[in-house]
């Protein structure tokens, strides 16, 4: 008993709201893409190693954060005012929770693996420490994130996206001069900050 369906649904889902995930990908690969140019630029090509560890090891600690399941969550109850505000604040205090773990192990276990494993690059776990409060905003913007994609804010969070590209070139530029490597680590940071801001103070 399905009748199938005689216009082209996906394309029209494609120009709605599919294409604004699709540019959001392309300027955030673009700057990931960049970024060890950059370093190398004001820096050393060493730097660029040193970086590449620390971000790796940030990046394995970020792959336990468990998004996934307030992403499957929270579509069910958007339109549930009451019931998404309560996802909202004990999602977002759960999740924040889960970083300090997180942050805590990572604080002491990655340092020791990076001196027994890659001595060459112990200079990394400075970075990868200055790199951990970043984890922190994780929890607000991964559940503001969810939130914004449910309520079907795509074009809002694209735009979140040009100003996350804007300022992950240009902080780079003005702290690497200052700062060195450290100045990298930095602005991962900050622009964490004032991307979390963006997107958890536009649900609110």
């Amino acid at each position: 008993n399905i009748i199938v369906v005689k216009e082209a649904v996906l394309w029209q889902i494609a120009k709605t709201y599919g294409k604004w995930p699709l540019f959001s990908q392309i300027l955030s690969r673009s700057v990931k893409d960049v970024r060890p140019w950059i370093i190398k630029f004001f820096v050393n090509t060493e730097a660029v190693a040193i970086f590449s560890v620390a971000e790796s090891f940030y990046g394995g600690l970020k792959g336990f954060f468990p998004s996934t399941t307030l992403t499957a969550l929270i579509p069910r109850h958007i339109s549930n005012r009451k019931q998404s505000e309560k996802i909202l604040i004990k999602g977002t205090k759960y999740l924040f929770f889960i970083t300090i773990l997180l942050a805590i192990a990572g604080f002491f276990i990655v340092p020791f693996v990076i001196k027994i494993i890659f001595p060459q690059y112990i200079d990394s776990i400075l970075l990868f420490k200055i790199l951990l409060p970043a984890l922190f905003i994780l929890s607000f913007k991964s559940i503001g994130t969810t939130f914004l994609v449910a309520l079907r804010k795509q074009k809002y969070l694209f735009y979140v996206g040009i100003a996350q590209v804007t300022l992950g070139l240009l902080f780079p530029l003005i702290l690497l001069n200052y700062f060195g490597i450290i100045g990298m680590a930095l602005e991962r940071v900050i622009t964490a900050l004032i991307i979390g801001i963006l997107i958890y103070g536009y649900i609110l």
